[in-house]
This record gives structure tokens, C-alpha cells and sequence, in this order.
């Protein structure tokens, strides 16, 4: 499973490209709610909030439990204690992935700072 970072789909909905495109139509791509939240906060008006709706539904879905939001807070006061301070919306990404092994597509450089504190996180490179 790749787990897609807002930018990537920012950059997508903006100016698609056919290698983009081809990591989605050939794997298994997915998202999760802090993602679809930071979306659809930056949609100009309903039909730009319409389109990204649609262009979300056709991709898989990670859920985060009770449980879990437990976890995103041990893995930021972790990633604090090694100083390195993450917004939250990219830990909670992070945790996702390294739940679900899936690798991270991603621009942001947050993510490449955090796979040198937390073993096992992969980020995707098209």
C-alpha cells in the first residue's frame, strides 16, 4: 500500500501528470481523514469541494481507532525527545504507515527527517 500525502494530491488535482497518474491506476493508494480534511479546507468553493470528493472515493482508506490516536501522541512525544518537532497531520501519516507497512508518497521534507527516528518508515519514490 502507498499512503498519499496531501501534496502529492494538491499537485495531482492542479497539473496531473501521466507518471502520477500511473502510480494510481497501478497500485494500491490510499488515504486517511487528516488527509481528506486538509483538502477539502483549501477547496476555493462547492464544486472545487465536489471534485476532490470524487477524486478521493476512488482511492482506499485507512481509519485510525481509539487506540491509535494513543499511539500518534507516544510517537510525537518520541519524535520530540529526539528533537524533532513534526506538525501533527504528517505523524499521524507517518503512524499510519508504519502500521499498515505501506510506504509514504510525499514532497515534504518532515517525512524524510522522521524516517531517520522511526525504523521502518519507507517513503515512496515514483
Amino acid at each position: 500500500m502507498i499512503l498519499v500525502d496531501t501534496n502529492i494530491l494538491i499537485d495531482f488535482f492542479n497539473a496531473p501528470t501521466s507518471e502520477a497518474a500511473a502510480v494510481f491506476l497501478y497500485n494500491n493508494v490510499a488515504t486517511c481523514g487528516i488527509v481528506h480534511a486538509e483538502l477539502l479546507h483549501g477547496s476555493k468553493d462547492e464544486k472545487d469541494s465536489a471534485a476532490i470528493q470524487a477524486m478521493l472515493s476512488g482511492l482506499g482508506y485507512v481509519e485510525l481507532t481509539k487506540d491509535d490516536w494513543t499511539q500518534v501522541g507516544l510517537l510525537l512525544a518520541r519524535l520530540r525527545g529526539c528533537g524533532l518537532s513534526v506538525p501533527m497531520a504528517d505523524a499521524i501519516i507517518a503512524y499510519l504507515a508504519l502500521r499498515e507497512d505501506a510506504e509514504i508518497w510525499t514532497n515534504d521534507r518532515h517525512f524524510t527527517l522522521m524516517k531517520a527516528v522511526l525504523p521502518g518508515m519507507r517513503i515512496f519514490e515514483p
